[in-house]
């Protein structure tokens, strides 16, 4: 038994290890290596290093695959308990982004979080940034001035540098992402760096049980790429790569990169043409939501602290989680009362009537499309911070509700959602989704269902007729 599954499941989380299972690596490298055949590439023979090793389960992969002999199987990690690998290969203890090439091929998983490097003092960022420049790539992945690694910049993020770094060219870079790599606006520089130094050659999601035993349900991927001979002049250079194979682990298909680059995520999920054909069901033009929303905002964060409950002779305000969605609107007896008081209230947390709230994160709120609209309370209503406030203009909000939670609406939804471990939603994305524009008649009609909806007089399907044009009774 490796030293890693002796190791408190708690410890590693705090040091953002969950190791890949070996059957898992053995099968990713036996798809990577079809993969690389089929798109003409050679499938490594040679020294094969792990950054990141933990257990070994990617070299002892490798070891089964014939990609490397085990004196030629190199593997590194900080943590010295759970350090293992096949008998012969070379391993040692220390920082995986210290490491350089050439190796014939660089894989494994390296550590999502856990401390990642807000650790190290600021003189240890600058060198890390000396070495390293993934973290100052814009999203064309042209370098910005500056040097150090901001504190917080994501540490498997600075692993795909390294990883690629220490590939020779032509060489086989290939190891395990969050998904969110490939899915986040915020993550659009580092994988135009990427795509600059390397040529995809598959994507594949993994199973959101993977990682469970280790103590995660994170979303995650498997990235494949050959690294190039040179840094491509420019982003638009990589748009005659050939196509890149993603998989959803439904099915997998072959995407040109024009079309990645097009959507700005590489997500496989995401590139599943069932969303297109829901949202092709829709017989009239479509416009952003974007062009309506007048303003977007969720509630306060204040790290350590909460909103204190109302006290008497204090202005007070109903704080709307997520709990006090429903179908018929917010539940303001689910509402806590608590102090109207900064930073919990302030004039852009605040529910105005008509505007939607949007539970923007959660398997069981967002990932079943639990928006509602709200419609007025005896105290001003602020949302927290895991809740959306969408305030609309030009556009009835009930029509809108409506589309959203129909199919149509609920596809684009869904294929937007993103995060690590949960279904997320960003700004961007909110503005992105389209919507049909109603009639006069049509608005009206949407709002008078929605008013026996929210009266209890309906179910919320009374609601989707109209905007589906079921309902004919208008």
């Amino acid at each position: 038994m490796a030293a890693s599954a002796r190791a408190p499941r708690a410890s590693r989380k705090a040091r953002g290890q969950f190791f890949t299972p070996t059957e898992v690596a053995e099968a990713l490298l036996r798809r990577a290596a079809q993969d690389l055949a089929e798109a003409g590439e050679s499938v490594p023979r040679g020294d094969v290093l792990d950054p990141a090793c933990g257990d070994g389960a990617f070299l002892t992969a490798a070891a089964v695959a014939g990609w490397a002999a085990p004196h030629r199987l190199r593997g590194r990690d900080t943590d010295a308990s759970v350090l293992d690998g096949p008998p012969g290969a070379a391993l040692d203890v220390g920082d995986g982004l210290a490491l350089d090439g050439p190796f014939d091929a660089v894989v494994g998983n390296p550590p999502f979080g856990g401390r990642g490097v807000r650790d190290r003092p600021p003189d240890a960022l600058e060198a890390l940034g000396r070495r390293l420049s993934i973290h100052r790539a814009d999203p064309r992945g042209e370098l910005r001035p500056g040097r150090s690694v901001p504190p917080r910049f994501p540490v498997a993020t600075l692993f795909v540098d390294r990883f690629v770094a220490a590939a020779r060219p032509g060489g086989v870079v290939g190891l395990v992402l969050p998904a969110s790599f490939l899915a986040n606006r915020r993550d659009e520089g580092p994988r135009a760096w990427l795509l600059r130094r390397v040529r995809l050659v598959a994507v594949d999601a993994l199973a959101p049980g993977t990682f469970s035993a280790a103590g995660t349900r994170a979303h995650t991927v498997f990235v494949l790429g050959v690294r190039r001979p040179d840094v491509l002049p420019s982003l638009d250079a990589a748009l005659t790569d050939p196509p890149v194979r993603l998989g959803d682990g439904v099915g997998r298909r072959s995407v040109p990169v024009a079309q990645l680059l097009g959507a700005r995520r590489w997500d496989p999920r995401y590139h599943d043409p069932r969303w297109d054909a829901e949202l092709a069901t829709v017989r009239r033009p479509l416009r952003p939501l974007g062009e309506f929303i007048a303003e977007l905002a969720y509630g306060a964060i204040k790290p350590g602290a909460a909103p204190r409950p109302a006290q008497e002779g204090r202005p007070a305000a109903l704080y709307v989680t997520q709990r006090a969605i429903t179908d018929g609107g917010i539940d303001l007896e689910a509402c806590p009362r608590i102090v109207a008081e900064r930073p919990w209230d302030g004039p852009r947390y605040r529910l105005a009537p008509g505007d939607l709230a949007l539970p923007r994160s959660g398997a069981g709120t967002l990932g079943r499309n639990r928006l509602t609209r709200f419609d007025g309370a005896p105290h001003p209503a602020v949302v927290d911070c895991f809740t959306d406030r969408v305030s609309l203009r030009g556009i009835s909000s009930a029509w809108v509700l409506g589309f959203l939670r129909s199919p149509p609406g609920w596809a684009q939804i869904q294929r937007t959602f993103n995060g690590v471990g949960t279904p997320n939603l960003s700004f961007d994305e909110i503005r992105g989704l389209r919507v049909p524009v109603p009639t006069v008649a049509e608005a009206r009609a949407a709002e008078a269902a929605w008013a026996r909806v929210a009266a209890g007089r309906a179910p919320f399907d009374a609601l989707r007729a109209v905007v589906s044009g079921e309902d004919s009774s208008h």
